[in-house]
């Protein structure tokens, strides 16, 4: 009976029914406030867990009888199980559908920014094309670009004093006309501290400072860091928007089209959407299409 026993405090807690009277069942469980699982993997094999006992109460409550039964709860017993069963089945739908959801994007994501170091590439002239393919083909980057960090978690934590200070002496630097410089320090600063929440910021100034020095090329592959770090914060579709300015700058309007086209699908209703489309039009990207006349190979 120790399936059967086991499971009742999981039957009352997801359907609401009181187990009977005089039962002394022990079970542990995870303390008030404990953190929740944090991968779906996780989720999965909870959920999984969940299914396994539930078969086994009901396997164990059929053998059990008229006996079973009752500790159970009586004759709703079943009725309980189903609506367990039931939920625990749509519960784990959702995850599955939660899960190529997050695929999807990640491949999307991994798409766009080999997409935008492939156009980069063309338009630098000290860029190995031919190495860059092969890289990629082979599931990696043949450019020599700044290590791009893993998207900074939407609850990040708060940064602490060395960030800060790395942080504000590259934005110093910035603000004293040394560009080149303050390059250096959000390069080092994104290196240095690559889970801090202000990495994007780092990353999008970085490629501000590599423009204001001349450095168009560089300041494009920060730029598509700065964007790949957080496609939804807030120097996003800026990012994008400079991306598309520096491959427009390099001869191709039609692709700049294409990733100003993107920003205001992607960001509609922002002043960035805006942004995106004024430009647009300033490259003769009519309603966002692609010019028959823009340049590009």
């Amino acid at each position: 009976m120790r399936a059967l026993a086991l499971a009742l405090p999981l039957l009352a807690a997801m359907t609401g029914a009181a187990p009977a009277q005089g039962l002394d069942i022990a079970l542990d469980a995870p303390p008030a406030g404990a953190v929740a699982p944090e991968t779906l993997a996780q989720i999965r094999a909870d959920l999984a867990a969940m299914s396994q006992a539930v078969t086994a109460l009901r396997a164990e409550m059929v053998a059990a009888g008229p006996q079973g039964y009752e500790i159970a709860g009586g004759p709703g017993a079943i009725e309980r199980m189903d609506a367990m069963e039931a939920e625990i089945a749509r519960l784990t739908g959702e995850v599955e559908r939660l899960g190529q959801r997050v695929e999807t994007a990640l491949a999307e994501a991994t798409n766009r920014a080999g997409d935008i170091e492939f156009r980069l590439c063309e338009i630098d002239p000290g860029c190995d094309l031919g190495a860059l393919t092969t890289a990629q083909m082979q599931g990696g980057s043949g450019m020599e670009v700044l290590a791009m960090p893993a998207p900074v978690p939407a609850a990040a934590p708060a940064q602490n004093p060395a960030e800060q200070a790395d942080f504000s002496r590259a934005v110093e630097a910035m603000n004293t006309a040394d560009p080149a410089g303050a390059a250096a320090q959000f390069a080092a600063f994104a290196t240095a501290h690559p889970q801090s929440p202000l990495v994007p910021e780092a990353l999008y100034l970085q490629g501000e400072a590599l423009a204001a020095a001349g450095d168009g090329t560089g300041a494009g592959k920060a730029w598509l860091a700065a964007y790949t770090a957080a496609p939804e914060g807030p120097r996003a579709a800026p990012a994008l928007i400079g991306v598309a300015g520096v491959i427009a700058a390099g001869g191709r309007q039609a692709e700049a089209c294409t990733f100003l086209a993107e920003v205001g699908l992607r960001y509609a209703g922002s002043p960035s959407a805006t942004e995106a489309e004024n430009r647009a039009a300033a490259l003769g990207c009519e309603g966002g299409a692609v010019p028959d006349d823009a340049g590009g190979g």
